[in-house]
């Protein structure tokens, strides 16, 4: 750490030379824009402030948790109920403390979340099977990437979820007598990650700052601006990419259903549950979609989605195979041709200029329209001329 930030202000007291660039953070701006001094290289390694380099404030949050570890860790020995009671009423004050103030003290609330991970690992080792316990551990780490999709960071309740599904994680993975909970991610170079991380975390933020300076003099700001919509562009010259996590899931689940080894089975569980996190960030991501659905009726239509075929892989949808779900599987590939156009781009449009319909009614009736035209594509168009098709295929290149 001192190599690190004697590195920052030896940067930006003698080679850095601040500009204004639009395309800058406010970050930029906030830590190296003006020079700095030898009182404040002084002050970041005493742990008062962290001008030259942000990132340190974890070092200030360790040496004050440590004035507290010795009196909780007493606590912990003594009696784990204590202990657990204590968790209880710090969450609660976790929760309503105003947020990002010092008074929060979210470094002791993640002290005692920490502390019961022991008798959390020992819970899970006594009562749960063991083969659930990668799955679990997985689910976990997942769900800690969406709480801030479903709870926005700025309410205190998601850092609590996060640090309870941190907390299920790591009990999870400590949970066995030695075993490998993740062995998917056990080799070679994620140790070699895990061995350089804290170094790694404390460099990262001078070397993208100083990769930064030269691009922002090197580049057009307007170019650099245009940088975020890169991912937008990419996925509307290749629109696959806003289904291929739901393509995925398709193979995953023609797998359970056909597959026959156990273990294959399980890895193709955790596939399907990654396609389905996958496709649900990629909604923030699609403008397309954004103006008809919200996030909460795209999460519960991806629930159903996942939930109707695991019940199909599973057989336990064999009350649907009826005439009429027959029927449409018949005419679905005619009214997956023509739905859209049909009836986004020309019927429901129609009814609410001149009929006076509104979302809904133009959709019923657009519904039944649509179906109806599928049914003569399929039976007047693709049946008949798919055998004219095959008989002219069949007496020239077969007979």
């Amino acid at each position: 750490m001192f190599v690190c930030l004697l590195f920052c202000y030896l940067w930006v007291s003698y080679v850095h030379h601040p500009q204004r660039f639009d395309a800058a953070s406010s970050d930029y701006y906030l830590y190296w824009f003006a020079k700095v001094s030898l009182l404040d290289l002084a002050k970041d390694l005493a742990f008062v402030t962290n001008r030259l380099n942000p990132v340190t404030w974890t070092l200030q949050v360790e040496m004050l948790a440590g004035l507290f570890f010795v009196p909780l860790w007493l606590i912990f020995r003594k009696s784990y109920p204590l202990a657990f009671a204590l968790l209880i009423a710090w969450t609660l004050y976790f929760l309503i403390a105003p947020l990002y103030s010092f008074a929060r003290t979210g470094f002791i609330f993640m002290f005692i979340l920490g502390m019961l991970v022991k008798p959390g690992a020992a819970w899970i080792r006594r009562y749960l099977p063991q083969q659930v316990l990668p799955g679990i551990s997985f689910c976990t780490f997942l769900l800690c990437c969406l709480v801030n999709k479903i709870i926005p960071e700025t309410v205190a309740a998601a850092w609590v979820v996060e640090a309870l599904l941190a907390y299920g994680l790591i009990a999870t993975l400590g949970s066995g007598n030695g075993d490998k909970r993740l062995a998917i991610i056990d080799h070679a170079f994620p140790r070699f990650l895990g061995s350089i991380s804290y170094s790694f975390y404390l460099w990262h933020f001078p070397v993208l700052f100083i990769l930064g300076t030269y691009w922002f003099a090197i580049a057009p700001n307007p170019t650099i601006l245009a940088w975020p919509n890169l991912f937008q562009n990419i996925k509307y010259y290749f629109p696959l990419l806003n289904h291929l996590p739901l393509f995925l899931a398709g193979i995953f689940f023609y797998q359970i259903k056909n597959g026959n080894e156990k273990r294959k089975i399980i890895s193709n569980y955790v596939f399907l549950l990654f396609g389905f996190v996958i496709q649900l960030l990629l909604l923030d991501n699609t403008d397309r979609w954004q103006p008809f659905i919200s996030w909460n009726q795209y999460l519960g239509m991806l629930v159903f989605y996942f939930v109707l075929f695991l019940l199909f892989v599973n057989n336990k949808l064999n009350f649907i195979v009826n005439d009429i779900t027959l029927f449409l599987g018949k005419i679905s590939f005619a009214l997956y041709l023509i739905h859209q156009f049909f009836s986004i781009d020309l019927i429901i449009p129609f009814l609410e200029k001149h009929c006076s319909f509104n979302l809904w009614q133009a959709s019923l009736v657009a519904l039944p329209i649509v179906i109806l035209m599928a049914t003569c594509i399929t039976f007047f168009v693709e049946i008949p001329v798919g055998r004219w098709l095959n008989q002219q295929l069949k007496s020239r290149f077969i007979y």
